[in-house]
């Protein structure tokens, strides 16, 4: 009779964990200010950096008002068994925070194309990315 208590107290606190929302700086399909797009950061396989081959990577995936890919991270590098958080900023700039490093990462669209830059400190990312301990 205890292992059976036992057994649902540990199923409802994993059951409650499950059924969290996502806090926002990690909210999946999040759409811009201006709601020309959309923010997907899903966790696929590289498939085009060497340095990472074999390894689950973080894309960050910037979708159109139809749902098209407008841009996708090839290249990226954070690596997915780590925690990253993202957000728009007011001018439909993205921003990720990688917990591994750091590293604060920024994308633009710049004449008509998604330009990643890589940020030198956290000055211009919106308090609301970050995680409660990096800001």
């Amino acid at each position: 009779m205890k292992s059976i208590a036992i057994t649902v107290l540990l199923l409802s606190i994993g059951f409650s964990t499950a059924c969290r929302p996502r806090p926002k700086n990690q909210t999946q399909n999040l759409p811009s200010p201006s709601g020309d797009y959309t923010l997907r950061i899903p966790i696929e396989e590289n498939t085009t950096n060497p340095e990472y081959a074999g390894t689950r990577v973080w894309k960050v995936t910037i979708l159109d008002r139809a749902g098209a890919d407008d841009y996708k991270d090839t290249d990226s590098t954070m690596v997915g068994n780590l925690n990253i958080y993202w957000g728009w900023d007011a001018k439909d700039q993205v921003w990720v925070y990688n917990s591994d490093d750091g590293r604060i990462t920024r994308w633009s669209k710049d004449s008509g194309a998604w330009v990643k830059h890589e940020a030198q400190d956290k000055s211009g990312v919106p308090a609301d990315i970050l995680p409660d301990y990096a800001r």
